[in-house]
């Protein structure tokens, strides 16, 4: 009696164990969030000191074209038998991405989100760390609150060689200027370093990048582009990103010389661009307030 008592034990004991096993692959392949299907995009598991976390990535799955696009961010800890959920983020796109951008030895993880489309949309980051098992998030702190709905994550890069990573994101806000189409808009990328555990705006401390901005404009403006964007519009475009990338470095005044002289070659009809230019020409200073920049 004993015996098979002791069997009648073991089978049970591994047929739960196959039971979870099943349950759990089953909930990796295919979860459910209140009553709706979602499809793994990817799913990453990273460990940070003895522990493990799974970062998944879902897509929203339906029939329906007239559906709206769906992503889920999710943040398994794994540690635990229960494996418990410590973060989610949900929204129409989703791109992440995992690297050690304070220098600690500990990837963060950088979350770059949007509203869907191609043009004019609202963009944010989100930046978020993983300590003591519970998600802590790194704050950025923005000149104006328009932009934080505004930024389009560039890039990371360590820009000073300081062991620490630069946010680099393009200011989407640029897209209404003057109503210049999407492509011709002026391209104007800020850049966010991290001080006191705070990642705030910082133009003027990296002048190398702007003067390598400044080279690839010049180019465009000197050589020309392909035929397709050969309008007056682009061109209009290109030229207050190249005094933008100048104010940024520090040298408006060099600036405002280079923009007069490639109005003059342009020649530009429009009328908003031809009235736009004379009033930069007459009121830097205060046209730079008024857009915010500087």
């Amino acid at each position: 009696m004993n015996f098979i008592k002791k069997n009648t034990i073991l089978i049970v004991l591994v047929l739960l164990s196959i039971l979870s096993i099943i349950l759990v692959l089953k909930w990796q392949k295919n979860l459910v969030f209140v009553n709706e299907k979602y499809k793994v995009v990817s799913k990453e598991k990273i460990f940070i000191g003895n522990k493990s976390f799974l970062l998944l990535l879902l897509e929203k799955v339906s029939d329906k074209p007239s559906d709206i696009q769906e992503q889920v961010f999710k943040v398994y800890n794994l540690t635990s038998n229960q494996s418990l959920s410590l973060f989610e983020k949900r929204e129409h796109t989703i791109e992440y991405r995992l690297k050690d951008i304070d220098g600690d030895k500990i990837p963060e993880i950088v979350l770059n989100l949007w509203t869907g489309g191609n043009c004019w949309q609202c963009r944010w980051i989100e930046i978020l760390k993983i300590r003591n098992e519970r998600i802590e998030k790194i704050k950025i702190d923005y000149p104006e609150e328009s932009m934080e709905k505004w930024l389009k994550l560039i890039e990371l890069e360590d820009l000073n060689n300081d062991g620490v990573e630069e946010i680099i994101a393009l200011d989407s806000r640029w897209e209404f200027y003057q109503n210049v189409c999407h492509a011709c808009s002026p391209e104007v990328y800020v850049i966010f370093s991290l001080e006191d555990g705070v990642y705030k705006i910082s133009l003027k401390n990296f002048p190398n990048f702007y003067e390598n901005e400044i080279k690839r404009l010049e180019k465009i403006l000197n050589n020309g582009y392909y035929s397709s964007y050969s309008n007056e519009e682009y061109y209009f475009g290109k030229l207050i990103s190249l005094l933008i990338n100048y104010i940024f470095k520090g040298e408006k005044e060099k600036g405002l010389l280079e923009l007069k002289k490639y109005a003059e070659k342009y020649n530009f009809q429009s009328k908003n661009f031809k009235e736009e230019i004379e009033y930069i020409k007459r009121n830097l200073d205060k046209w730079i307030s008024e857009v915010n920049i500087g």
